[in-house]
C-alpha cells in the first residue's frame, strides 16, 4: 500500500533543498508555454470578471449594496488583466535574439519565462478567490466592521508541511527567505478575518432585531476575532516602525530581526486561520433556547476500503496469470451477463429512438454510432461464445483440462467484457433526438461528459526521456486514431453547444463572450486537425523503397497528433463546463428602435442641439418641451434620450408617460422597470422611498416625463432633483407652457412647431412606401401630404391608412381634407382635429355623434351612470321610454364608437375611456360646430386681468391660458348661440350676476373653493337649460334663479355641501336628480312634487338621516333609486308621526321601479305586501352588518342577516330569491336546508355565501322534498362558513343537472361535517376547479366513492379540478375512500378491487396542511388484502399509492401529516406526477425519506424541493435498490432547500454513479441539519462542477477524519483527475486539496490506495 503524504510538503522541501539549476533551465525551455498559459489565464480571468460584473450590475439595478470584497476583487482583476496585457505587449517588442539574430537571447527568454510564470500564478490566485455566493446585501446595519468577505476559507498547509518534514536548517532559513510573504500573508488573513467578522455581525444584528438570543459560542468567537485583529494590527504597526531591519549602516539586512518578525508573523497568521476555521456556525441565535442541546453538528466520518486495489497493484504477475485459469468459468459467465445487459440497454435506447422518429425528431449522431458499436460488440461477443463452446478444452483424450486453451479463452473473455462494459458506460444520453435541428451546425453530437486521462502526462513527467520519445513511435496509429476520435467528439460538443446558443438567441438572450470565443476556437481547432489528418494521409511514411517505416516522419506525426488530441480534449472538457451559455440583458432605457419609422428631421436638429446644450449646462436641472398635440414632442424626447446615451452624458436614461390623470404607481413602475428595479410595495409612499434611494445611487441620470398636464409632485413619485441629487436632470413634455413654467418650475423651455413641406413629404413618402411614386398617385400624394400641414401624427396616420389603397380612395381622402379647412382658425390646429373628424363624420347618426361629444365633455374616463343622466336630461334617444332601454342603447352605441377607434376599452365594464388627444379634438369639434364653451381650468389672475375671452371656436387649450371675464363675454353676441358651457374654476370667489344664454342646454360648473358664490340671479337667462351639473359647491340654500329653469330635466349636484334644497320642488319637469357624495342631512318634503322624476341617486350621501314619510311614495314615475352607503333610518310600517322617516312600505307604490340599491337595517322592517317583481337590477342588503365595498360581478345581489324564514319570508323576498344572482345569508334561522327558501332550486343564482347559520343541516335535503329539475344549475361559487350543525351538503338523491356549473367550493368551520363530496354529488361536479376545506373537526373523508359505480375500472374524477386545499382537518384519514367491506367478504385471497385507478386529470395544485391523522390519499378495498380482520383500522403508510393518478400536478405541499411515513408507492401510475415542478414537505414527524429512487424516475419535471422541520427524516433521496446498469435519469431539479432536519444524515444514502444526475441544480440551501454528514457524493459533485451557476449555501459540515475510526460505506469512487479549468489541483499519489471554485464549495480528497475519499468540509 502506498504511504499517504502531502504534495505541498514535497514542494516545500524541494524548494529549500534542491539546487535552482533545474528551475532556471525550465524558464528557458518553457518560455513559450508559460507565455501562452499567461494569455489563456488572463483571457479566462476577463471572462470571470465579466460574469461577476453582470451580477453586480443586476444588484445595482435593484438598489442593493455591493460587498466590499466583491468590489476589491473586481479592481484586483482589472489591475491584473491590465498588467498581463501590458506584459504581453512588452514581450512582443522585446528583442529575444542576439548576435544579429543568429542566436536566441537566453537572458531575455529566461526573464520573460520567469515573469510570465509569476504573473500566471497571480492570475490563477485571483481566479480562485472568485467564490462569492452573494455579491450584494440590502440595508446593512450601520457601523459594522470592515468590508464583507467570504465566510468560509481554507489555508494551504504547504509551508507547515515543509517546516515539519524538511531539515531544521531549511525550516529556519524559510523564515528569512519568506519574510515579506509572511508579513503580507498575515495582513491578508487579518483582512479576511475582519470581513468574516462583519458578515457574522450582519447575521447577529438581524437576529437581534428579531428578538432572538445569540449563542454564547458566537459571542465568544466575535470577541476572540476582535482581540486577534487588534493584536495583529498592533504587530503590523510595530513592524513598520522597527528601525533595526538593516545593519552595517543599511548595507545589509538585519537577518536576526527579519527572522524574528517573520516567525512571529507566521505564528500569528496560524492563530488567525484557526479562528477563521472556527467560524462554522450554522445558526447564530435561537428562540426560545432549547434546553440541554449539545454542540454544533459534528463532522462526518468516511474512509474508503482499498484492499482490492492494493491487491491488484501489489500482487505478483504469477497471480495475475493464474487468475485467468482459476476464473475461467466466471469470466465466460461474466461476459455472457454483460452481453445480455448491453442488449437490454440497446433495446431500451431503440425504443426511445423509435418514439422520437414517430414524433418526426432527428436522432443525434452519437446515439446512432453507439447503437452501431453496441450491435457490433454483441455480434463479436456472441461469436466468441459460440467458438468457445466448439473449442476443444481437454487434452490427453479428455482426461485433463487444456490449460492453454482455458487461459487464452478466459483472457479473451475478460478483455471482451471490458469492452462491453465500456460501451455500456458510454450510454449516458440525456436526450436521443432534437426538433428542429438548427441549420448549418457542426458535426454529429457526442456524449456530454468527458474527463481527460493524465496517463500520458504522467509518463512524460516521470518516465525517462528515451521511453517518452519511443512512445510516439510505438503508439503512432493509436495517436492518429485518437486525434480523429477527439476531432469527432469536439465537433459533436460544438454542435450541442450551438443548440443551446440557438435556443438562447431565440429567447432574446445575450451569449456569454467566453462561449462565443470557445466556439470560434473550436472551429479553428477542427479545421487545423482535419488539415493535419489530410496531410498525414499524403505523407510518405516509409523509406528504403518502402522496405522500412520512416521513423522520423512517424515520430513527428505521432507527436503532433498527440499534442492536438490533448488540446482538443481540454476544449471538450471546457464545453461541458458552461453551466449557462447566455444571460438576460439588462433592461435598456431606450434606443433607436423607440422611434423607428421616423427620419431624423432637419427642423428638429436645431432644437435637439439646443436641448443637448441645456443638458450639458450644470446650472440647469429641469427642461421643458412644449407644443400642440401630435406635433412630435414624444419623438423629440426620445431622440434627446438616444443622443444623451450616445454622447455618454448620463449613465441611465428613463422615460415615463404621465397623461392627463397621472397615476403615481404606474409612473413609478415605468421608471423602475427601465432601471431593472422591482417595486413590490403596495403603498405609494414606500414605493417612492425605494425609488428615491435607487435613483440617488445613479451618478448621472436623465428622467423624461412625457405628457404633463398639471403640476406633478416629483417627491411623491420618488424622483430626487436639485440639491437632493445634482446628477439627476429632468426633461418634461407638455402641451401647455404654463404648466411647465409656472407649476413645474422648468428653467428653460423649447417649443416644437410643425414640419416644413419638404420634411413632411419625406416622412409621408417613407411611411406610405414606394406606391406613391406611381405617376397616377404622386401628384395626389403630394397634395395629401400638404393637407397634413406638417403634423407628424396626421402624416403617419393618413399615410399608413392609404399605403395599400386605390387612387379613388386617395382622391376621396384629399377631398375630405380640403372640405375640413376653416379659414377662421390657424391652419395647423384645423388639420390636427381633421384626422379625427374623418372618423367622426362617418358616424351613422346624429345620436351617436352627440353621444361622442358628450363623452368628451364629461371626462377621459366616463361612467355609464353619469352619461345616462345627461342622455335622459337632453332626451338624446328618440323612441326610448325607460331607463333600461336607454342603458341598452348606450352600450350599443359604445360598441360602435369603439369600432370607429373613437373610444377605448376600460378595465371596468361600467365605464368607457377616451384618448386625451381624441377628447381634445372632440371638444374642439363641438366648440366649432355646436358653440360649446369648455374651460377645463381657469386661473384666477386670468379672470381678473384680461379684457377679452376667446370665442368658442378657438382652441380650448389657449382658452385655459388666455381667457377673460365671463361678465364681459356675456355682453357680446356669443352667448346668444352658446349651447354648452363647462367651467372648471380655481380660486374664483364670485361669478357674474347673470348669463343670458337663451339656447344653452348644458351648464357644468366645478369648483373646490367654498367661498365661491353663485349670484341669486345667475340662472335667469338660461330658460332652455336641460342639464345642470354643479360639483364641489357650497349652498346654504339653492339660488332662487333655479326656479326659472322650467325645462330642466337633469340636476346633478356632486360633492356639494347642501343646506336648504326646497327649491328643487319647483323643477316640475325634473327627471334626474343626483346628489352623489353630497353632504346633506335631510331631503325636503317638496321633493314629493317631482312627479316626473325617473332617477334619484343618493349614493354615498352618508350624512343623510331624514327622508320625510310619504315623499318616496309620491314619486310614482321613479325607475331607479340608488341609496348605496346612504340613508338607512327606515321607520317601521304604520308609524304615524308626520315628522318621522320614510317607510320601506313606500317602495310598493313605485310601480315603475326597476333598479334599486338600498340597505334595510332589520328584517322586521320589511312589509308583507312589498313586491319587487319588476326589479331588473338591484342590490338589497337586509341587516346592519353589510357594507358596500367590493366588486359586484352580477346585477342582482341580495344579502340577508338575522333572517327568520318563518317570520320574514314574504312574497317580495321570495320572488327576489328566485331571481337573485349573488346571495349572502348570515345567521339564517327557521330552516334546516336552503331549498326551503326556493323550491324551484335557485335557477339563476351564481354566487352563494352561507355563514354563521346554526340551524342549517343540509344545503339540499331531497329526502323531504325532491325537486323536479336540477338545483343550483348555474351556481359558480359556493362558500360555507361556520355552519356548526351542517351534516352534509346533499341529503338524499341529487336531481340531474344540480351544481353542474360549480367552479369554486369552500367549506370552513363546519365541525360535525363528516363528508364533503359524497358519491351522489361527485358525479355532478364536472366543472369544479377549486376546492377548499378548512377547520372541519370531524371530517374523515373528502371524496367518498361508497355507492359509486366503479366497475368500469378507470375512474376520472372531477375532470376540471385544478386546485385542492385541505387545511386543519384533525380527523381526516383518507381524502378518497372506497369504503370498507364487510368482514365476511375478506377471504384468504383478499378483496377484489373494481377500481383500477382514480385520476384527477387537470389537478395542478395540492396543499395538505395540518392533517395529523391522514394516512393515505386514497384507500380502497385493495389495501386490505394484506390485513387480518382485526387489522382493518391500521392506516396505509403510503400517501400516494398506485391507485391514484395526477397527470397534470404542478405544485404539492405536504405539511403537518404526522402519520405519513412514506409518500410514494413503489409502482406509481404511468405519467402520474410527470409535470410536478415544486414539492414542499414540512412538519411530517414520521417521514423517513422524501424520494426513493423509483419515485424520482417518475418526476422528470421536478425543479424545486423544500423540506423542513421533519424530525424523523434521515435521508432525502433514498437510493436503496438502485440498479447501476439502468439508463441515466437526468433530473430538472434547480432548487434544494433543507431546513431544520435534526436527524438528517444523508441527502443521498448511496452514490448514484451517474444513473441519477442533477445537471440543472443551481441553488442549495441547508440550515439547521445538525446530523448531516455530507452533502453530495462525488458523482453528483462532478455534475455540479460542469456548470457555472451553482450557488450552494450551507452552515459548515465538518469532516470526520480517518483517525476517529470507522468507514462510511458507499462512497468509494475510481481515481479521477480534474482539469485545471475547474480550479481543482490534483497530483497523483499525494493529498489533493480542492480549492473553492465558482461552482461549488471546498472539498478535501485524501488518497487511500487507488481511491479518493471525498467528504464535504462545507459549502
Amino acid at each position: 500500500m502506498a504511504e499517504v503524504f502531502c504534495t505541498a510538503a514535497v514542494e516545500k522541501v524541494a524548494e529549500n533543498l534542491v539546487a535552482p539549476i533545474g528551475r532556471d533551465l525550465d524558464y528557458l525551455f518553457n518560455c513559450h508555454s508559460y507565455f501562452d498559459g499567461l494569455k489563456e489565464r488572463a483571457e479566462k480571468l476577463g471572462d470571470a470578471k465579466g460574469r461577476l460584473q453582470r451580477c453586480v450590475d443586476e444588484a445595482d439595478r435593484q438598489g442593493d449594496e455591493i460587498f466590499p470584497d466583491v468590489q476589491r476583487w473586481l479592481l484586483r482583476a482589472e489591475e491584473m488583466i491590465q498588467k498581463a496585457e501590458k506584459f504581453i505587449e512588452d514581450e512582443k517588442r522585446t528583442n529575444k535574439r542576439c548576435f544579429n539574430g543568429w542566436c536566441p537571447n537566453l537572458k531575455s527568454r529566461y526573464q520573460l519565462g520567469k515573469e510570465a510564470k509569476k504573473l500566471a500564478g497571480h492570475v490563477v490566485k485571483i481566479q480562485k478567490a472568485n467564490n462569492f455566493d452573494r455579491v450584494s446585501y440590502r440595508l446593512p446595519p450601520p457601523g459594522i466592521g470592515s468590508a464583507a468577505l467570504e465566510s468560509r476559507m481554507h489555508i494551504s498547509v504547504a509551508s507547515k508541511a515543509g517546516e515539519d518534514l524538511g531539515s531544521p536548517i531549511g525550516g529556519q532559513l524559510g523564515y528569512l527567505f519568506h519574510y515579506h510573504s509572511n508579513i503580507a500573508g498575515l495582513m491578508e488573513q487579518i483582512e479576511k478575518l475582519g470581513d468574516a467578522r462583519w458578515r457574522l455581525l450582519l447575521s447577529v444584528d438581524e437576529a437581534c432585531r428579531q428578538g432572538n438570543e445569540i449563542f454564547p459560542d458566537v459571542q465568544r468567537w466575535l470577541l476572540r476575532a476582535e482581540e486577534m485583529i487588534r493584536k495583529s494590527e498592533k504587530f503590523i504597526e510595530d513592524e513598520k516602525r522597527t528601525n533595526n531591519k538593516r545593519c552595517f549602516n543599511g548595507w545589509c539586512p538585519n537577518l536576526k530581526s527579519h527572522y524574528q518578525l517573520s516567525k512571529e508573523a507566521k505564528k500569528l497568521a496560524g492563530h488567525v486561520v484557526k479562528i477563521q476555521e472556527a467560524n462554522n456556525f450554522d445558526r447564530v441565535s435561537y428562540r426560545p433556547p432549547p434546553p440541554g442541546i449539545g454542540s454544533a453538528a459534528l463532522e462526518s466520518k468516511m474512509q474508503i476500503s482499498i484492499a482490492l486495489k492494493a491487491a491488484e497493484d501489489l500482487g505478483t504477475l504469477i497471480g495475475g496469470q493464474l487468475g485467468y485459469l482459476f476464473h475461467y468459468h466466471s469470466n465466460i459467465a461474466g461476459l455472457m451477463e454483460q452481453v445480455e445487459k448491453l442488449g437490454d440497454a440497446r433495446r431500451r435506447l431503440l425504443l426511445s429512438v423509435d418514439e422520437a422518429c414517430r414524433q418526426g425528431n432527428g436522432i443525434f449522431p452519437d446515439v446512432r454510432r453507439w447503437l452501431l458499436r453496441a450491435e457490433e460488440m454483441i455480434q463479436k461477443a456472441e461469436k466468441f461464445i459460440e467458438d468457445e463452446k466448439r473449442t476443444n478444452k481437454g487434452c490427453f483424450n479428455g482426461r485433463c483440462p487444456n490449460l492453454k486453451a482455458h487461459y487464452q479463452l478466459s483472457k479473451e473473455a475478460k478483455k471482451l467484457t471490458g469492452h462491453v462494459v465500456k460501451i455500456q458506460e458510454a450510454n449516458n444520453f440525456d436526450r436521443v433526438s432534437y426538433l428542429p435541428p438548427p441549420p448549418g451546425i457542426g458535426s454529429e453530437a457526442l456524449e456530454s461528459r468527458m474527463q481527460i486521462s493524465l496517463a500520458s502526462k504522467a509518463a512524460e513527467d516521470l518516465g525517462s526521456p528515451i521511453g517518452g520519445q519511443l512512445d510516439y513511435l510505438f503508439h503512432y496509429h493509436s495517436n492518429i486514431a485518437g486525434l480523429m476520435e477527439q476531432v469527432e467528439k469536439l465537433g459533436d460538443a460544438k454542435w450541442r453547444l450551438l443548440l443551446s446558443v440557438d435556443e438562447a438567441c431565440r429567447q432574446g438572450n445575450e451569449i456569454f463572450p467566453d462561449v462565443q470565443k470557445w466556439l470560434l476556437h473550436a472551429e479553428e481547432t477542427i479545421q487545423k486537425a482535419e488539415k493535419f489528418i489530410e496531410d498525414e494521409k499524403r505523407t510518405n511514411k516509409r523509406c528504403f523503397n518502402g522496405r522500412c517505416p520512416n521513423l522520423k516522419s512517424r515520430y513527428q506525426l505521432s507527436k503532433e497528433a498527440k499534442k492536438q488530441a490533448d488540446d482538443i480534449a481540454v476544449r471538450i472538457h471546457e464545453a461541458y463546463n458552461f453551466g449557462r451559455v447566455s444571460y438576460r440583458p439588462p433592461p435598456q432605457g431606450l434606443g433607436a428602435a423607440s422611434f423607428q419609422g421616423y427620419e431624423a428631421l432637419e427642423s428638429r436638429m436645431w432644437i435637439l442641439n439646443k436641448i443637448m446644450d441645456a443638458l450639458r449646462d450644470t446650472e440647469l436641472n429641469m427642461i421643458g418641451i412644449w407644443g400642440m398635440g401630435g406635433v412630435g414632442k414624444t419623438i423629440l424626447a426620445e431622440q434627446v434620450a438616444s443622443q444623451a446615451l450616445e454622447e455618454e452624458l448620463f449613465n441611465k436614461v428613463v422615460i415615463a408617460q404621465v397623461s392627463l390623470t397621472p397615476r403615481l404607481m404606474q409612473i413609478q413602475e415605468q421608471i423602475a422597470s427601465m432601471l431593472g428595479l422591482q417595486l413590490e410595495q403596495e403603498n405609494v409612499s414606500l414605493r417612492a422611498s425605494r425609488l428615491y434611494d435607487r435613483l440617488k445611487k445613479e451618478g448621472n441620470i436623465l428622467i423624461i416625463l412625457d405628457d404633463i398636464w398639471a403640476e406633478l409632485d416629483l417627491r411623491k413619485v420618488g424622483i430626487p432633483w436639485e440639491d437632493d441629487h445634482r446628477g439627476c436632470k429632468i426633461v418634461l413634455t407638455s402641451r401647455d407652457q404654463f404648466v411647465l413654467s409656472n407649476e413645474m418650475g422648468t428653467q428653460r423651455n423649447f417649443m416644437v412647431e410643425h414640419l416644413s413641406e419638404e420634411e413632411a413629404w419625406r416622412l409621408f413618402k417613407k411611411t406610405a412606401g414606394d406606391p406613391i411614386e406611381r405617376p397616377d398617385l404622386r401628384s395626389i400624394a403630394i397634395e395629401v401630404a400638404k393637407g397634413c400641414v406638417g403634423l407628424p401624427i396626421a402624416i403617419v396616420t393618413i399615410a399608413e391608412r392609404l399605403k395599400q389603397e386605390d387612387p379613388i380612395i386617395w382622391k376621396e381622402t384629399l377631398q375630405q381634407l380640403r372640405r375640413s379647412i376653416m379659414t377662421n382658425i390657424e391652419e395647423f390646429s384645423d388639420k390636427l382635429y381633421s384626422t379625427v373628424k374623418l372618423s367622426y363624420i362617418h358616424l351613422n347618426s346624429d345620436e351617436i355623434k352627440s353621444l361622442f361629444l358628450l363623452c368628451a365633455l364629461i371626462a377621459d374616463h366616463v361612467s355609464t351612470d353619469d352619461l345616462l343622466k345627461y342622455v335622459i336630461g337632453l332626451a338624446l334617444f328618440e323612441g326610448i321610454n325607460t331607463l333600461e332601454e336607454a342603458t341598452n342603447r348606450l352600450h350599443s352605441l359604445f360598441h360602435d364608437l369603439r369600432a370607429a377607434s373613437l373610444l377605448l376599452d376600460c378595465e371596468d365594464d361600467k365605464c368607457v375611456r377616451m384618448h386625451d388627444v381624441v377628447r381634445d379634438i372632440a371638444i374642439e369639434i363641438a366648440t366649432k360646430e355646436h358653440h360649446w364653451l369648455v374651460r377645463e381650468r381657469v386661473p384666477s389672475e386670468e379672470w381678473s386681468k384680461t379684457d377679452e375671452l376667446e370665442i368658442a371656436t378657438e382652441d380650448h387649450h389657449r382658452l385655459e391660458r388666455e381667457g377673460v371675464q365671463l361678465e364681459e363675454w356675456s355682453k357680446t353676441d356669443e352667448p346668444e348661440e352658446c349651447t354648452c358651457i363647462s367651467l372648471n374654476l380655481r380660486h374664483i370667489h364670485e361669478l357674474p350676476e347673470w348669463l343670458v344664454c337663451p339656447k344653452l342646454k348644458i351648464f357644468r360648473l366645478s369648483g373646490k373653493d367654498p367661498s365661491l358664490n353663485i349670484p341669486s340671479t345667475f340662472f335667469e337667462g338660461m330658460k332652455e337649460l336641460e342639464v345642470l351639473d354643479l360639483s364641489g359647491m357650497h349652498f346654504l340654500s339653492l339660488p332662487p334663479s333655479l326656479g326659472f329653469l322650467k325645462n330642466l330635466r337633469t340636476l346633478h349636484l356632486l360633492q356639494c355641501a347642501l343646506g336648504d334644497v326646497a327649491m328643487i320642488g319647483e323643477l316640475k319637469k325634473l327627471e334626474v336628480l343626483s346628489l352623489v357624495q353630497s353632504n346633506i342631512e335631510q331631503l325636503p318634503k317638496e321633493l314629493a312634487q317631482l312627479t316626473h322624476l325617473r332617477l334619484l341617486d343618493l349614493s354615498n350621501c352618508s350624512q343623510l338621516k331624514v327622508i320625510p314619510s310619504n315623499v318616496i311614495s309620491k314619486l310614482s314615475q321613479l325607475e331607479k333609486l340608488c341609496m348605496e352607503n346612504s340613508f338607512t333610518q327606515w321607520e317601521a310600517e304604520g308609524f304615524v308621526d308626520q315628522k318621522g322617516n320614510a317607510w320601506v312600505a313606500e317602495l310598493k307604490f313605485l310601480s315603475e321601479l326597476i333598479i334599486l340599491d338600498v340597505k334595510i337595517p332589520d328584517a322586521s322592517l320589511l312589509p308583507k305586501d312589498v313586491l319587487f317583481e319588476n326589479l331588473i337590477r338591484y342590490r338589497i342588503f337586509i341587516g346592519d352588518v353589510w357594507d358596500w365595498y367590493g366588486n359586484y360581478e352580477t346585477s342582482r345581489t341580495l344579502r340577508l342577516n338575522k333572517f327568520d324564514t318563518g317570520l320574514h319570508l314574504v312574497d317580495g323576498i321570495s320572488k327576489l330569491l328566485k331571481r337573485t344572482e349573488d346571495l349572502c345569508l348570515r345567521e339564517l334561522s327557521g330552516t334546516k336546508n336552503l331549498l326551503n327558501l326556493d323550491r324551484e332550486g335557485f335557477l339563476e343564482l351564481q354566487y352563494l355565501h352561507v355563514q354563521s347559520s346554526a340551524e342549517i343541516q343540509f344545503i339540499i335535503n331531497s329526502v323531504e322534498w325532491f325537486p323536479a329539475v336540477g338545483v343550483f344549475p348555474v351556481l359558480k361559487s359556493l362558500l360555507l362558513d361556520n355552519l356548526i350543525h351542517l351534516e352534509d351538503l346533499c341529503h338524499g338523491r341529487l336531481p340531474v343537472g344540480s351544481f353542474c356549473n360549480l367552479r369554486f367550493l369552500t367549506v370552513e368551520n363546519c365541525p360535525i361535517l363528516l363528508n364533503v363530496l359524497p358519491c351522489n354529488l361527485l358525479q355532478g361536479l364536472q366543472n369544479l376547479e377549486v376546492l377548499n376545506v378548512k377547520a372541519c373537526n370531524l371530517l374523515e373523508v373528502v371524496f367518498n366513492f361508497e355507492g359509486l359505480d366503479t366497475h368500469s375500472g378507470h375512474v376520472g374524477m372531477l375532470p376540471k379540478l385544478k386546485e385542492l386545499n385541505l387545511i386543519d382537518l384533525p380527523k381526516l384519514k383518507h381524502i378518497c375512500n372506497k369504503g370498507l367491506p364487510r368482514i365476511e367478504e375478506i377471504t384468504q385471497e383478499g378483496v377484489e378491487e373494481a377500481v383500477d385507478m382514480i385520476e384527477f386529470p387537470e389537478l395542478t395544485s395540492i396543499s395538505l396542511e395540518s392533517l395529523p391523522n391522514l394516512a393515505s390519499f386514497y384507500r380502497g378495498s385493495h389495501d386490505l388484502k394484506r390485513l387480518d380482520s382485526e387489522d382493518l383500522h391500521i392506516p396505509n403508510p403510503v400517501l400516494f399509492n398506485e391507485k391514484i393518478a395526477f397527470p397534470s400536478l404542478d405544485f404539492l405541499c405536504i405539511s403537518g401529516l404526522d402519520r405519513v411515513k412514506k409518500i410514494w408507492h413503489n409502482q406509481l401510475p404511468e405519467n402520474s406526477f410527470s409535470k410536478l415542478k415544486e414539492v414542499k414537505v414540512e412538519y411530517c414527524k414520521e417521514l423517513r425519506n422524501v424520494f426513493p429512487f423509483h419515485a424520482l424516475q417518475r418526476l422528470p419535471s421536478l425543479q424545486v424541493l423544500t423540506t423542513a422541520y421533519c424530525n424523523s427524516l434521515e435521508v432525502v433521496f433514498d437510493l436503496e435498490g438502485i440498479d447501476f446498469l439502468e439508463d441515466t435519469t437526468a433530473t430538472h431539479l434547480r432548487v434544494l432547500v433543507l431546513n431544520d432536519l435534526s436527524k438528517l444524515k444523508h441527502i443521498f444514502n448511496k452514490d448514484p454513479h451517474g444513473v441519477l444526475t442533477f445537471p440543472n441544480l443551481d441553488l442549495v440551501e441547508v440550515f439547521g441539519c445538525r446530523s448531516l454528514k455530507n452533502l453530495f457524493p462525488i458523482s453528483v459533485v462532478r455534475d455540479l462542477l460542469h456548470f457555472q451557476k451553482q450557488l450552494i449555501r450551507s452552515r459548515p459540515i465538518e469532516e470526520i477524519s480517518e483517525e476517529n475510526g470507522g468507514v462510511v460505506p458507499g462512497y468509494v469512487f475510481p481515481e479521477v483527475t480534474f482539469d485545471p479549468v475547474s480550479n481543482l489541483q490534483a497530483r497523483k499519489g499525494k493529498e489533493l486539496v480542492v480549492n473553492e471554485s465558482d461552482n461549488v464549495g471546498r472539498f478535501q480528497k485524501k488518497r487511500l490506495g487507488g481511491h479518493y475519499n471525498i467528504p464535504v468540509q462545507g459549502f
